[in-house]
C-alpha cells in the first residue's frame, strides 16, 4: 500500500471500518476485476483473512463480487458508496437524538437535581445564557454590582417581549421591566458580606449563588422543577416584602425592627 493512502485508511476507521476492510478496498480501487488471491497481495493482507475481510465487504455494500470461478471482485463507485454512508449516518444520529431525548424527557425526578457554579464570572456567563435563550418570564433577585454586566440581555429580552422582574438590593438606574428597591441591608452582606443573586427564566431553569466579598464566590444552577419553583418563589416573596414595606413602613419597623431583625432567627 502507499504511503499516501494511510490517511484515508484512518478516516474509514472513524466510520467503523477496519484497517484491512479499508485497504482492500482501497486496492480494488487500484486493480479492480481481480481475484481473492491477487487483493491479498496487493493490500498486504494474509491470504488467511482476505476472504473473510471480502464478504464482509460485499455484505456492507463496498464491493460487488462475480459469479465465476475464480470470483473477481469490483469496488463500489466512491461517490455512491460515500453518499449511503453520509445518508446512513445521518439516519441513525437522527434516530438517535430522538430516542435519547426521551430517555431524558422521561428521565425521574430523582437523578441529579444541580450542577455547581465557582466563580463570578461563571455564574455572571450562565446568567447570560439564561437570559439570552428565555421566552417568557424572568424573576431576578441581585445586587447593581451583579445587574450591571446583565443588563444588555435583559434589555434585549424584553425587547422580545419577556416579562423581566427584578429585586435591586440598593439603588439601580436600570429602568427596564418591573424594578423592585430592596434596603441595602439584606442579612447575608450585613452578617456575611455577600452579595445574594438568584434567577430564575421561564420557570425551567433557575441560579443562586453567595458572591461574597470575604468568602469564595460559589453558586449552583439547575432544571429540576421543584428548585427552580422554590428559587422563583423566594424572588416573589421579596418583592412581597418590598410592597409591604412601602405601603405601611412605620408598622413594618415597629413590628420587624429596622433591618427586620426581630424576625430573625439566632
Amino acid at each position: 500500500m502507499k504511503q499516501s493512502t494511510a490517511g484515508i485508511i484512518s478516516e474509514f476507521r472513524r466510520l467503523g471500518v477496519s484497517a484491512q476492510e479499508a485497504k482492500a478496498y482501497v486496492a480494488l480501487l487500484q486493480d479492480e476485476g481481480v481475484s481473492g488471491y491477487q487483493i491479498s497481495k496487493n493490500a498486504g493482507i494474509p491470504s488467511s483473512k482476505i476472504y473473510t475481510i471480502l464478504n464482509i465487504l460485499v455484505e456492507r455494500g463496498f464491493i460487488v463480487a462475480t459469479d465465476t470461478r475464480p470470483v473477481k471482485y469490483f469496488p463500489r463507485p466512491p461517490v455512491e458508496l460515500l453518499n449511503e454512508l453520509r445518508d446512513d449516518l445521518t439516519s441513525t444520529i437522527n434516530s438517535l437524538s430522538s430516542a435519547l431525548q426521551s430517555f431524558q424527557n422521561n428521565k425521574k425526578s430523582n437523578g441529579l437535581l444541580a450542577w455547581n457554579i465557582n466563580g463570578r464570572q461563571d455564574v455572571i456567563h450562565k446568567a447570560k445564557e439564561m437570559i439570552q435563550t428565555s421566552e417568557r418570564r424572568v424573576f431576578l433577585a441581585t445586587w447593581a454590582k451583579e445587574l450591571r454586566p446583565l443588563r444588555k440581555v435583559l434589555a434585549k429580552a424584553a425587547a422580545r417581549g419577556v416579562e423581566l422582574h427584578i429585586v435591586s438590593y440598593g439603588p439601580t438606574n436600570f429602568d427596564v421591566g418591573e424594578i423592585y428597591y430592596h434596603r441595602p441591608s439584606d442579612y447575608p452582606y450585613r452578617e456575611r458580606k455577600e452579595h445574594r443573586f438568584v434567577l430564575t427564566t421561564d420557570d425551567s431553569k433557575a441560579i443562586i449563588a453567595s458572591l461574597g466579598e470575604i468568602e469564595a464566590d460559589n453558586g449552583l444552577w439547575t432544571e429540576n422543577q421543584g428548585l427552580v419553583m422554590l428559587f422563583r418563589d423566594f424572588v416573589i416573596h421579596e418583592i412581597y416584602i418590598i410592597q409591604i414595606e412601602q405601603v405601611n413602613p412605620e408598622e413594618i419597623k415597629a413590628l420587624a425592627g429596622l433591618d427586620w431583625e426581630k424576625l430573625r432567627l439566632s
